[in-house]
């Protein structure tokens, strides 16, 4: 008999593509797994119990095995879309689709990040629960990516950043300080993946 392990666990659904017929492969990223591809088999379907925790951007209750064929995820329960819950400030959705497609380009499948969970979703939460300007929304997004490429080890080091790295949860003053700096990490930001070719 073949052996499979079992893994419940909470993810955020990075994006997923056509598999077959009716199946998908989902790119999930989980605190405790990292970010992995899954099938998950008859998710195109109309009845499909799946479907609605693996749309793209939805945090989710996730049952995944592993066998010889690699992962495949068997049951899925939504806790939010975090595209579609938000409120805010027009645009922030797009804001925080723009951290996530940042996080599914630069992370890794099987490695653990984490910090780099717990950073970018501590941001994600302020986002959504006490922006009030699009500016402030902006601020946060670039301390939220300032800080993964930190955690990455691709962000170059200048001292007017040490006060956005050296914590995980964003703060109000936090925003305040970096709404007059948005272009100058810009340059930043650019430059230090211009470096490491990325």
């Amino acid at each position: 008999m073949r052996s499979y392990r079992q893994y419940i666990t909470e993810a955020v659904v990075l994006r997923s593509y056509q598999h077959r017929e009716s199946d998908s492969s989902v790119v999930i990223w989980s605190r405790e797994l990292g970010k992995l591809t899954a099938t998950a088999g008859g998710v195109r379907k109309i009845n499909s119990k799946l479907r609605f925790g693996l749309t793209p951007y939805s945090l989710s209750l996730i049952t995944l095995l592993y066998g010889k064929g690699g992962w495949r995820i068997t049951n899925s329960v939504p806790i939010q879309n975090l595209y579609f819950s938000t409120t805010g400030p027009k645009n922030i959705s797009r804001v925080i689709a723009r951290v996530i497609a940042f996080c599914d380009k630069y992370l890794d499948e099987g490695l653990g990040y984490e910090d780099v969970f717990d950073t970018v979703f501590n941001g994600l939460d302020y986002i959504s629960k006490n922006v009030k300007t699009l500016s402030e929304c902006r601020s946060a997004e670039r301390i939220i990516v300032l800080r993964v490429m930190y955690m990455l080890g691709f962000l170059d080091q200048e001292s007017f950043l040490e006060p956005f790295l050296s914590e995980k949860v964003i703060t109000d003053q936090h925003i305040f300080k970096m709404q007059p700096l948005l272009k100058e990490t810009t340059k930043v930001i650019n430059r230090s993946l211009h470096k490491s070719s990325i």
